[in-house]
């Protein structure tokens, strides 16, 4: 790790250390009920991506890219998000997915892309949405679930915030960069959530959103405790400020099969809390294990869709999410100069 890297980890902000201890008497603004919750979604979330891992280059699906070492980071995002708040990302769904309450046999059946699964077996793997969870895939394009979420947040005149989950990959873009630029100019009230690996460019999200002109926190992604807190804070801000900001999660990514460090942090603050005893911990596992046996079991039993479906039209009309955001998008061409295109629901 570079000496800037290291200086940049080291101003993270962090509530809970490596062993589970906080750091801040006091400051823990989420109840440990909510925590044991975000423990299990996280187990949850590796148990089933670690399955569909197993299938990926096979018959059944040609591939996945599952979220190793970001789980705890993702789910904690996600419970510090209202339901009708969008979300829109470029990959990794299932953590957002899993913790606002879908089923686990529900995205199996999405990222094998059978008949049972919500629009039938037509999504491409990782990238399934849920319009009735408000989850939805922006595109596989680097930086585009950002530009989608801007527009969203223009188009909402409601109280929900707009949220654009993206990777390391989307920095460089040239979506990611309009999008903060145009984010910046009309007050979108959008919270962009960007997950960095700790090995490489920490800090990188939050010097391009502050070079932008917008309001941006690194927070250590290992510490669930604190990416709750911090995202929650984030998005009440841009709810009743109207502003945009952007969030940094960084995460170390480990590739073996065990749990993230994000979870085993959790884990260990849960324990010293006396919140997760063994007897708890053994009877988690077992169900997790029993409910991704039984939605594997499900989904191939169901089945791919028939060429009816594969030959039909994907959507035959947009979503109403889709259709404010492409008029959105089409107001802002106007208004800074650009031209409006006339396809941009595509980036939805």
């Amino acid at each position: 790790m570079s000496r800037a890297s290291r200086t940049a980890e080291d101003a993270m902000i962090r509530l809970i250390d490596d062993r589970g201890a906080p750091l801040f008497e006091g400051r823990l603004g989420v109840s440990r009920t909510e925590l044991l919750e975000i423990h299990r979604v996280a187990a949850l979330t590796r148990a089933l991506e670690d399955a569909l891992s197993g299938l990926a280059g096979g018959p059944d699906l040609p591939w996945y890219v599952p979220a190793l070492g970001e789980d705890a980071a993702l789910v904690a995002a996600a419970t510090a998000l209202g339901f009708a708040d969008p979300v829109f990302s470029s990959g990794r769904m299932a953590p957002r997915a899993l913790a606002r309450g879908l089923a686990a046999a529900t995205w199996i059946h999405s990222a094998l892309g059978t008949s049972a699964s919500p629009s039938g077996g037509r999504e491409a793997p990782g990238f399934a949405g849920h319009p009735d969870e408000n989850l939805f895939p922006a595109s596989a394009t680097p930086g585009a679930a950002a530009l989608s979420a801007v527009g969203a947040g223009l188009a909402r005149s409601d109280d929900a915030v707009a949220v654009g989950v993206l990777g390391w990959g989307s920095l460089g873009s040239a979506a990611f960069a309009a999008a903060l630029d145009a984010a910046r100019r009309t007050s979108s009230r959008v919270l962009l959530v960007v997950v960095t690996s700790k090995s490489r460019g920490v800090g990188a999200a939050v010097a391009a959103a502050e070079t932008a002109g917008l309001s941006a926190a690194l927070i250590d992604g290992d510490d669930p405790v604190a990416v709750r807190d911090a995202v929650a804070a984030a998005r009440a801000r841009v709810r009743e400020e109207g502003r945009p900001e952007l969030v940094e999660l960084a995460c170390r990514r480990e590739m073996d099969r065990g749990p993230s460090a994000g979870r085993r942090r959790l884990a260990a603050f849960l324990e010293r809390e006396g919140a997760l005893g063994a007897e708890l911990a053994a009877e988690i596992d077992r169900a997790i294990r029993g409910e991704v046996a039984s939605a594997l079991a499900a989904a191939r039993a169901a089945g791919g869709p028939g060429p009816e479906a594969l030959h039909g039209e994907l959507r035959a009309r947009p979503s109403a999410e889709e259709r404010r955001v492409a008029d959105a998008f089409a107001r802002f061409g106007a208004e800074y100069g650009g031209a409006a295109d006339p396809d941009a629901r595509f980036l939805v």
